[in-house]
């Protein structure tokens, strides 16, 4: 229980380092939309390399078009998270954008978990679940009026 529990701190550990990067990137060149292409670009890449890299074949095309289409929206929701943490990184600072990032994960969450959207195991939302998420909607708003 350890080990997916460390990967998920990492994995957030990295949004505001990435969010602030990508800003960066789109102050340089002069778009966030270039700024998310060069950013895909580059994940692309280091996904492949990985891939080949630990020797992990390619799925067959009978495999790939076996999936749902709605599946494939998978890196169109991540367009919405780059390009969004750009924007608002810029206009708004690191602390607030992540913050604001992070009470919107929280709140969907919450609706997938409660209804089992897209197959997830449906969890009921307890009082105590509804208190987390209330004060990490309150951290979000001190942090962006602080």
């Amino acid at each position: 229980m350890l080990k997916p529990i460390l990967i998920a701190l990492a994995a957030g550990a990295v949004l505001p380092v990435q969010a602030l990067i990508n800003g960066r990137l789109s102050a340089g060149l002069g778009s966030p939309l270039m700024a998310g292409n060069v950013s895909f670009l580059v994940a692309a890449l280091a996904l492949a390399a990985l891939q080949m890299a630990l020797g992990h074949p390619l799925p067959s095309a009978q495999q790939a078009a076996s999936v749902p289409l709605w599946i494939w929206l998978g890196g169109l929701l991540g367009v919405v998270y780059v390009v969004g943490a750009i924007v608002s990184v810029g206009a708004i600072g690191t602390t607030s954008a992540i913050c604001l990032v992070i009470a919107g994960q929280i709140g969907a969450a919450l609706v997938v978990d409660r209804f089992g959207l897209l197959g997830a195991a449906g969890n009921p939302v307890s009082l105590l679940r509804l208190c987390g998420a209330g004060l990490v909607v309150v951290g979000a708003i001190v942090a962006v009026r602080g």
